[in-house]
């Protein structure tokens, strides 16, 4: 019993013995780097940068020399010019309109023939104005053969007014010789005074007759002239109708107008037309102008009188700006340009052109390519290449006249540095650029 007890007593003991010999256990101390990792990194990066800052300078973006458009600065001749596009037009057209209603009844020729000013273009048909043409006709010859037999009468009725005339001056100077000799014989007793008293009575009455018969025979003469005019300002109105009748026929055929081609037609046989409607266009194809479209900020330096080239893809054209349009359609200002010379075959109305007008010439000038960016008389930052071409700097430039591909440089680069003048707002915000 005893021993067992010293048993349960002993083992107890050991237990606790090994499980306090389990619990305790060494203490090792972490590596540095495993302890400052964040120094080692931050270290890192510094070294990175430094190595960056070595290879690339003050350069924070690199663009690939393939990508960039690059123009080399001259010095020498630098043309102003300013192109347009345009057609070539008839300074000289003329619009056939209908001068009286009818219907299309043949059209005898198609635009782009030649004409002259008598050709037949287009015949109408109006039945209304035959019918006119033979009433009026008819009127003015009735009236002309109804006028002919009033005058007549009025005439005839004139001459009678003049024999009676005749006979009362000749009853007159009858009695006036009867009075004569009754006074003479009244003296020697003869003639008793009331034979003589009838006899002056006589020749009182037949004076008066006689005068009243001259003054009728005045009055028909003048009543004669009257209806003569009056007849014929009758006559010739009617003639006026029955010629404007005709002429009206004559308008049935519609013509050319003028020498030169048929530059459009716009009626179909059958088509009613009023007085007025447009049948088609005539222009001289051999006065023809360029009419180029000049944009709005570009036509200020454009004056008269300024040399232009025409350009047509297959001839050149010289030629003067003659006319600058007042207003502004769609941002284009529309000029005109005179033609020199004899023109070529392939010349026509309506013909796409290129026009070049020469502003002016600045000798010995500084210019380059212009950016799309650039505009005249303005400042504007580029980018520089450097001698090998491995880095673009940002500069500034100040430019000056401007032509259709290149602009002057008035300051900020000289003959032979590089300027990129393609478009470089991937990298704008860049003061200088790596390039590859």
């Amino acid at each position: 019993m005893h021993q067992a007890a010293i048993a349960e007593d002993t083992e107890p003991t050991n237990t606790r013995n090994v499980r306090s010999m389990d619990i305790v256990r060494e203490t090792r101390e972490k590596p540095f780097l495993r302890r400052h990792w964040y120094i080692v990194a931050a270290a890192a990066v510094i070294v990175l940068f430094g190595v960056g800052k070595l290879f690339l300078g003050d350069a924070s973006y690199i663009a690939r020399r393939d990508d960039l458009k690059v123009s080399v600065v001259q010095q020498g001749d630098f043309a102003v010019n300013v192109r347009a596009n345009g057609k070539l037009k008839t300074k000289d057209v003329l619009m056939l309109g209908s001068k009286v209603s009818g219907s299309v009844a043949r059209i005898l020729v198609k635009p782009g023939d030649p004409v002259d000013v008598q050709t037949p273009i287009v015949t109408l048909m109006n039945p209304q104005l035959s019918l006119d043409l033979v009433q009026a006709q008819s009127k003015l010859q009735q009236t002309t053969a109804e006028g002919e037999v009033e005058l007549k009468s009025q005439e005839t009725a004139l001459l009678d007014q003049q024999i009676q005339l005749l006979q009362a001056k000749n009853n007159l100077q009858n009695a006036q010789r009867d009075l004569r000799v009754k006074s003479e014989l009244t003296g020697a007793g003869l003639v008793s005074d009331v034979d003589l008293q009838k006899a002056k009575d006589s020749v009182e009455t037949l004076e008066q007759i006689w005068q009243y018969s001259e003054k009728r025979v005045g009055q028909m003469r003048e009543r004669l002239a009257s209806q003569r005019q009056a007849r014929n300002l009758q006559i010739a109105q009617l003639r006026a109708d029955a010629v404007n009748a005709q002429t009206q026929i004559d308008q049935l055929v519609v013509r050319a107008g003028m020498k030169g081609t048929l530059q459009s037609l716009a009626v179909s046989p059958g088509q009613k037309l009023n007085i007025g409607d447009t049948v088609g266009m005539v222009a001289d194809t051999s006065l023809l102008i360029a009419q180029l479209q000049v944009p709005e900020l570009q036509v200020q330096q454009v004056a008269n009188g300024l040399p232009v080239t025409i350009d047509t893809r297959r001839s050149k054209i010289e030629g003067r700006v003659i006319r600058i349009a007042p207003s502004v359609q769609d941002g284009m200002v529309e000029v005109d340009v005179a033609l020199d010379g004899t023109l070529p075959a392939e010349a026509r109305a309506d013909l796409t052109v290129e026009g070049l007008i020469r502003i002016l010439a600045v000798k010995n000038a500084v210019y380059m390519d212009r950016p799309d960016f650039a505009k005249a008389n303005t400042t504007g930052n580029v980018y520089r290449l450097n001698a090998d071409e491995s880095r673009a700097t940002r500069t500034q430039l100040q430019f000056g006249q401007s032509s259709v591909n290149q602009i002057q440089i008035v300051g900020g680069a000289k003959p032979g540095d590089k300027i990129v003048t393609s478009d470089t707002s991937a990298f704008a915000a860049h003061d200088s650029v790596i390039v590859k």
